[in-house]
Protein backbone atom coordinates (compact mmCIF):
# COMPACT_ATOMS: atom_id res chain seq x y z
CA UNK A 1 0.00 0.00 0.00
CA UNK A 2 0.97 3.41 -1.02
CA UNK A 3 0.87 6.09 1.77
CA UNK A 4 0.51 9.64 1.45
CA UNK A 5 3.66 11.68 2.60
CA UNK A 6 1.51 14.83 2.12
CA UNK A 7 -2.02 15.38 3.10
CA UNK A 8 -3.61 18.96 2.98
CA UNK A 9 -7.01 18.93 4.14
CA UNK A 10 -9.63 21.96 3.28
CA UNK A 11 -6.51 24.40 3.25
CA UNK A 12 -7.46 28.27 3.65
CA UNK A 13 -4.78 31.42 3.07
CA UNK A 14 -5.89 35.01 3.07
CA UNK A 15 -3.80 38.63 2.15
CA UNK A 16 -6.82 40.41 3.94
CA UNK A 17 -9.74 40.48 1.39
CA UNK A 18 -8.20 38.23 -1.22
CA UNK A 19 -8.44 34.16 -1.01
CA UNK A 20 -4.66 32.89 -1.86
CA UNK A 21 -5.87 29.58 -1.58
CA UNK A 22 -9.63 28.34 -1.35
CA UNK A 23 -9.95 25.23 0.49
CA UNK A 24 -7.20 23.39 -0.90
CA UNK A 25 -7.52 19.54 -0.71
CA UNK A 26 -4.49 17.44 -2.04
CA UNK A 27 -2.39 14.42 -1.33
CA UNK A 28 1.28 13.55 -2.97
CA UNK A 29 2.07 9.73 -2.24
CA UNK A 30 5.10 8.82 -0.95
CA UNK A 31 7.63 8.49 -4.07
CA UNK A 32 5.49 10.27 -6.48
CA UNK A 33 6.48 13.03 -8.81
CA UNK A 34 3.93 15.51 -8.53
CA UNK A 35 3.30 18.67 -10.08
CA UNK A 36 0.87 21.54 -9.77
CA UNK A 37 0.68 24.01 -12.48
CA UNK A 38 -1.71 27.07 -13.32
CA UNK A 39 -1.68 30.66 -14.37
CA UNK A 40 0.03 33.30 -12.97
CA UNK A 41 -1.97 34.02 -9.41
CA UNK A 42 -3.30 30.81 -9.34
CA UNK A 43 -1.97 30.04 -5.55
CA UNK A 44 0.56 27.86 -6.44
CA UNK A 45 3.58 29.08 -4.32
CA UNK A 46 1.76 30.51 -1.67
CA UNK A 47 0.77 26.95 -1.30
CA UNK A 48 4.49 26.00 -0.88
CA UNK A 49 4.80 28.52 1.41
CA UNK A 50 2.06 27.37 3.37
CA UNK A 51 2.73 23.95 3.54
CA UNK A 52 6.61 24.71 4.78
CA UNK A 53 5.72 27.35 7.50
CA UNK A 54 6.56 30.70 5.67
CA UNK A 55 2.84 31.35 5.98
CA UNK A 56 0.29 30.13 8.34
CA UNK A 57 -2.83 29.39 7.38
CA UNK A 58 -5.95 30.83 8.00
CA UNK A 59 -7.93 27.03 7.84
CA UNK A 60 -7.55 23.46 7.28
CA UNK A 61 -4.96 20.85 8.16
CA UNK A 62 -1.58 19.60 6.78
CA UNK A 63 0.01 16.63 7.58
CA UNK A 64 3.42 15.51 6.53
CA UNK A 65 4.42 11.76 6.80
CA UNK A 66 1.02 11.44 9.02
CA UNK A 67 2.48 14.25 11.18
CA UNK A 68 0.53 17.28 11.69
CA UNK A 69 2.12 20.22 10.91
CA UNK A 70 0.00 22.57 10.71
CA UNK A 71 0.85 25.11 12.71
CA UNK A 72 4.93 24.44 12.74
CA UNK A 73 7.91 26.71 12.00
CA UNK A 74 10.17 26.14 9.05
CA UNK A 75 12.99 24.77 10.64
CA UNK A 76 11.04 22.52 12.82
CA UNK A 77 9.61 21.24 9.27
CA UNK A 78 12.58 21.04 7.29
CA UNK A 79 13.95 18.99 10.97
CA UNK A 80 10.68 16.25 9.93
CA UNK A 81 12.44 15.89 6.12
CA UNK A 82 10.96 18.69 4.10
CA UNK A 83 13.32 20.92 1.95
CA UNK A 84 12.26 23.04 -0.46
CA UNK A 85 13.79 25.74 -3.14
CA UNK A 86 12.24 29.42 -4.07
CA UNK A 87 10.63 31.11 -6.88
CA UNK A 88 12.69 33.56 -6.60
CA UNK A 89 16.53 32.42 -5.68
CA UNK A 90 17.56 32.39 -2.10
CA UNK A 91 21.21 32.05 -2.18
CA UNK A 92 24.03 32.86 -0.24
CA UNK A 93 25.47 34.72 -3.17
CA UNK A 94 29.04 35.78 -1.74
CA UNK A 95 29.41 32.11 -0.46
CA UNK A 96 31.23 29.46 -2.57
CA UNK A 97 29.07 27.22 -4.57
CA UNK A 98 30.50 24.55 -2.36
CA UNK A 99 29.91 26.65 1.10
CA UNK A 100 26.13 26.99 0.23
CA UNK A 101 25.90 23.08 0.11
CA UNK A 102 27.84 22.79 3.03
CA UNK A 103 24.77 25.08 4.98
CA UNK A 104 22.57 22.51 3.71
CA UNK A 105 24.42 19.99 5.54
CA UNK A 106 24.45 21.62 8.58
CA UNK A 107 21.05 21.23 9.13
CA UNK A 108 21.41 17.56 10.54
CA UNK A 109 24.46 17.93 12.19
CA UNK A 110 25.08 17.01 15.54
CA UNK A 111 28.07 18.83 16.21
CA UNK A 112 27.91 21.57 18.32
CA UNK A 113 29.93 24.64 18.41
CA UNK A 114 32.22 23.56 21.47
CA UNK A 115 32.99 21.01 18.75
CA UNK A 116 33.95 23.32 16.17
CA UNK A 117 35.99 25.59 18.73
CA UNK A 118 38.36 22.27 19.44
CA UNK A 119 40.66 21.14 17.35
CA UNK A 120 40.90 17.22 16.86
CA UNK A 121 41.13 14.46 15.21
CA UNK A 122 36.95 13.99 15.42
CA UNK A 123 36.61 17.79 13.80
CA UNK A 124 38.73 16.90 10.83
CA UNK A 125 37.48 13.57 10.50
CA UNK A 126 33.54 15.24 10.53
CA UNK A 127 34.36 18.30 7.79
CA UNK A 128 36.32 15.82 5.66
CA UNK A 129 33.26 14.13 5.75
CA UNK A 130 30.99 16.77 4.97
CA UNK A 131 33.03 18.44 2.19
CA UNK A 132 32.91 14.74 0.40
CA UNK A 133 28.90 14.53 0.70
CA UNK A 134 28.53 18.06 -0.49
CA UNK A 135 31.18 17.32 -3.37
CA UNK A 136 29.07 14.16 -4.14
CA UNK A 137 25.76 16.46 -4.35
CA UNK A 138 27.34 18.61 -6.45
CA UNK A 139 28.39 16.33 -8.87
CA UNK A 140 25.19 14.43 -8.61
CA UNK A 141 23.02 17.46 -10.25
CA UNK A 142 26.36 18.30 -12.68
CA UNK A 143 27.90 21.35 -11.32
CA UNK A 144 30.55 20.09 -9.69
CA UNK A 145 33.32 21.84 -11.59
CA UNK A 146 31.92 25.67 -10.21
CA UNK A 147 32.68 24.38 -6.39
CA UNK A 148 34.77 27.26 -5.73
CA UNK A 149 33.23 29.59 -7.66
CA UNK A 150 30.89 32.72 -5.86
CA UNK A 151 27.29 31.44 -5.97
CA UNK A 152 26.34 34.84 -7.46
CA UNK A 153 28.56 34.21 -10.67
CA UNK A 154 27.26 31.27 -11.83
CA UNK A 155 24.74 31.18 -15.09
CA UNK A 156 20.85 31.56 -13.32
CA UNK A 157 20.34 27.67 -14.48
CA UNK A 158 23.47 26.50 -12.67
CA UNK A 159 22.30 28.75 -9.78
CA UNK A 160 18.92 27.06 -9.67
CA UNK A 161 20.83 23.64 -9.76
CA UNK A 162 22.77 24.90 -6.71
CA UNK A 163 19.51 25.70 -4.79
CA UNK A 164 18.35 21.98 -5.77
CA UNK A 165 21.45 20.27 -4.20
CA UNK A 166 21.56 23.29 -1.29
CA UNK A 167 17.90 21.56 -0.13
CA UNK A 168 19.17 17.86 -1.15
CA UNK A 169 21.48 18.30 1.78
CA UNK A 170 18.91 18.84 4.34
CA UNK A 171 18.35 14.64 3.78
CA UNK A 172 14.37 15.45 2.63
CA UNK A 173 12.09 12.71 2.62
CA UNK A 174 10.13 15.43 0.61
CA UNK A 175 11.53 17.93 -1.50
CA UNK A 176 9.79 21.17 -3.04
CA UNK A 177 10.64 22.50 -6.21
CA UNK A 178 9.60 25.84 -7.62
CA UNK A 179 9.65 26.54 -11.33
CA UNK A 180 13.45 24.91 -11.31
CA UNK A 181 13.58 25.48 -14.81
CA UNK A 182 13.18 29.21 -14.97
CA UNK A 183 16.59 31.00 -16.57
CA UNK A 184 17.42 27.14 -18.44
CA UNK A 185 17.53 26.94 -22.15
CA UNK A 186 16.09 24.34 -23.79
CA UNK A 187 18.39 21.42 -23.22
CA UNK A 188 19.21 22.08 -19.36
CA UNK A 189 15.91 21.89 -18.91
CA UNK A 190 15.24 18.40 -20.25
CA UNK A 191 18.53 17.41 -18.54
CA UNK A 192 16.88 19.04 -15.38
CA UNK A 193 14.07 16.35 -16.17
CA UNK A 194 16.09 13.68 -15.84
CA UNK A 195 18.14 15.37 -12.84
CA UNK A 196 14.74 15.62 -11.26
CA UNK A 197 13.87 11.33 -12.16
CA UNK A 198 16.94 10.43 -9.94
CA UNK A 199 16.36 12.57 -7.24
CA UNK A 200 13.49 10.23 -6.59
CA UNK A 201 14.75 6.91 -8.22
CA UNK A 202 18.68 7.37 -6.52
CA UNK A 203 17.96 9.18 -3.46
CA UNK A 204 14.80 8.04 -2.59
CA UNK A 205 13.01 11.24 -2.39
CA UNK A 206 9.49 12.16 -3.25
CA UNK A 207 9.43 15.24 -5.28
CA UNK A 208 6.25 18.28 -5.85
CA UNK A 209 6.84 20.37 -7.72
CA UNK A 210 5.73 24.10 -9.62
CA UNK A 211 6.21 24.48 -12.85
CA UNK A 212 5.23 26.50 -16.01
CA UNK A 213 7.16 24.66 -18.60
CA UNK A 214 4.83 22.14 -19.94
CA UNK A 215 6.74 19.84 -21.88
CA UNK A 216 8.53 19.43 -18.67
CA UNK A 217 5.55 18.90 -16.18
CA UNK A 218 4.33 16.09 -19.31
CA UNK A 219 7.68 14.42 -19.77
CA UNK A 220 7.71 14.31 -15.70
CA UNK A 221 4.93 14.58 -13.48
CA UNK A 222 2.96 11.19 -12.61
CA UNK A 223 0.08 13.15 -11.40
CA UNK A 224 -0.92 16.92 -11.65
CA UNK A 225 -2.71 19.20 -9.55
CA UNK A 226 -4.38 22.44 -11.54
CA UNK A 227 -5.24 25.32 -9.45
CA UNK A 228 -6.87 28.50 -10.25
CA UNK A 229 -7.61 31.80 -8.37
CA UNK A 230 -6.26 29.26 -5.36
CA UNK A 231 -8.71 26.83 -6.20
CA UNK A 232 -7.74 23.02 -7.48
CA UNK A 233 -10.25 22.42 -10.90
CA UNK A 234 -8.54 19.62 -12.17
CA UNK A 235 -5.74 16.55 -11.00
CA UNK A 236 -5.09 13.42 -12.83
CA UNK A 237 -2.58 12.63 -15.35
CA UNK A 238 -0.91 14.02 -17.93
CA UNK A 239 -2.87 13.00 -20.66
CA UNK A 240 -6.23 13.73 -18.89
CA UNK A 241 -5.14 17.36 -17.78
CA UNK A 242 -3.33 18.43 -21.05
CA UNK A 243 -7.28 17.63 -22.78
CA UNK A 244 -9.24 19.26 -19.83
CA UNK A 245 -11.75 22.03 -20.66
CA UNK A 246 -11.13 23.63 -17.26
CA UNK A 247 -7.17 23.76 -17.70
CA UNK A 248 -7.17 24.97 -21.06
CA UNK A 249 -9.45 28.01 -20.40
CA UNK A 250 -7.72 28.67 -17.29
CA UNK A 251 -4.51 29.37 -18.98
CA UNK A 252 -5.51 31.07 -22.01
CA UNK A 253 -8.76 32.25 -21.38
CA UNK A 254 -10.82 30.22 -24.55
CA UNK A 255 -13.15 27.74 -25.29
CA UNK A 256 -13.73 27.47 -29.00
CA UNK A 257 -12.90 24.32 -30.50
CA UNK A 258 -10.17 25.47 -32.89
CA UNK A 259 -8.60 27.64 -30.11
CA UNK A 260 -8.70 24.40 -27.68
CA UNK A 261 -6.85 22.34 -29.89
CA UNK A 262 -4.17 25.12 -30.35
CA UNK A 263 -4.29 24.81 -26.59
CA UNK A 264 -3.89 21.19 -26.22
CA UNK A 265 -0.39 21.62 -28.19
CA UNK A 266 0.44 24.34 -25.98
CA UNK A 267 -0.01 22.30 -23.02
CA UNK A 268 1.94 19.11 -24.86
CA UNK A 269 4.54 21.22 -25.90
Amino acid sequence: MVNNILKLSGVVKKFGGLTALDNLNLLVKEGSIHAIIGPNGSGKTTSFNVVTGLYPSNAGKMEFNNQDISRMLPHEITGLGMARTFQTLFLFKEMTVIENVLIGLQCRSRYSIWNYLRVDSRKTEYEKKMLEKAEELLDFVGIYQEKENIAKNLPYGKQRLLEIARALGTRPKLVLLDEPAAGMNPQEAMKLVETVKQIREKLNVTVLIIEHNMRLVMNLAEKITVLDHGAKIAEGIPSKISHDPKVIEAYLGVVGSRKNIRAQKQLKN
